[in-house]
């Protein structure tokens, strides 16, 4: 076994590393290490030092084995970790659960879609972002030791390997070469096609004016991938400055539309057939004015009888009432 590296062994070191300052900070570490003091956890990310005692407040639990020297924290801290959601949030074009598989898988965290259905309807999104909420959730007893290897075993993966397959298999289709005309790599294909999928999905009731900003927000996302991998963060900020102004005036939405129809009561599902086909478009005014029949049962049964009580007429209904001629009654 070879001797114990002491703060004297630095001195040796100084004719030959050409950075002194390196070894000054070494040989202050070591000292305060020596000393009983500990020395700070560092976020990866940012950064930014924190003291030992305070490291629960500024990074998440880790489950991961990993993690074990650092304290079994994340090394990237909280306010980093919200950052990187944001991101991957605008890289993904909004889709939440990519963003949240996507950060678990960098992180060794357990992925699980029931955790996250759990999460992305709770309450507490309202005031606290979604991976925040899914951090203190899947610190939860019931998930103690599970990591992202868990995920793989339970088959989270298969889902996004059937997804890639059917890309493959149809992505050199008539109607994709159609939309995007030829030239691109099978890589970029299935870029373009895969947001193509995921906006399609969130807006299914688009027009073709959309459509055309739905294909140019494809486009755009295919430059910022490529701007990713050419490590060019003002071409990628350009860029996706550009995607946000033509998500905008396209008038998308970042989450799945569901049809609420069957929940909603019958006075909203007439106030929304009202928006898209106004009353005034009927000739026939009459027509629907009465169309559930409630404005005859009031008459029939509740105005005929008060007229009848206070006036003492004889008013009868439709259906035994006779027109009057020359020489007959009523009765």
């Amino acid at each position: 076994m070879g001797r114990e590296f002491n703060i004297e062994d630095l001195e040796d070191l100084d004719d030959v590393v050409v950075d002194k300052n390196k070894v000054n900070q070494i040989r202050k570490e070591m000292e305060k290490a020596s000393a009983g003091e500990k020395i700070p956890f560092k976020c990866i990310t940012c950064g930014k030092e924190v003291k030992p005692k305070l490291i629960y407040n500024y990074f998440y639990p880790s489950q991961s084995r990993v993690y074990s020297g650092f304290n079994n924290r994340v090394p990237t801290c909280k306010n980093c970790l919200n950052n990187l959601y944001e991101n991957f949030l605008n890289h993904f074009g909004g889709d939440k659960k990519k963003v949240i598989k996507r950060i678990c898988q960098m992180y060794d965290i357990y992925y699980s879609d029931n955790v996250y259905d759990i999460v992305i309807n709770s309450s507490a999104t309202v005031n606290s972002s979604l991976i925040e909420v899914y951090m203190r959730r899947i610190n939860m007893e019931e998930y103690k030791g599970k990591t992202y290897l868990d995920s793989i075993d339970e088959g989270v993966d298969d889902s996004i390997t059937s997804m890639v397959h059917e890309l493959n298999k149809n992505i050199m289709s008539q109607e994709v070469l159609d939309r995007w005309g030829l030239g691109h790599t099978k890589e970029e294909y299935m870029i373009l096609e895969q947001h193509y999928n995921l906006l399609k999905k969130n807006n299914p009731n688009i027009d073709n004016n959309q459509e055309l900003f739905v294909e140019s927000l494809c486009k755009l996302n295919l430059f910022q991938v490529k701007a990713m991998k050419s490590e060019s963060p003002d071409v990628f900020t350009k860029i996706n400055s550009e995607y946000i102004k033509t998500f905008k005036e396209a008038g998308l939405r970042t989450v799945e539309e569901k049809d609420e129809s069957n929940n909603a009561t019958l006075g909203v599902t007439l106030e929304t057939i009202s928006k898209f086909t106004p009353e005034e478009f009927y000739k026939d005014k009459k027509k629907f004015s009465d169309a559930d029949n409630v404005g005859e049962m009031i008459d029939r049964f509740l105005r005929r009888p008060l007229a009848n009580l206070i006036f003492g007429t004889d008013e009868r209904d439709k259906e035994y009432k006779v027109s009057d001629k020359v020489g007959d009654t009523n009765e």
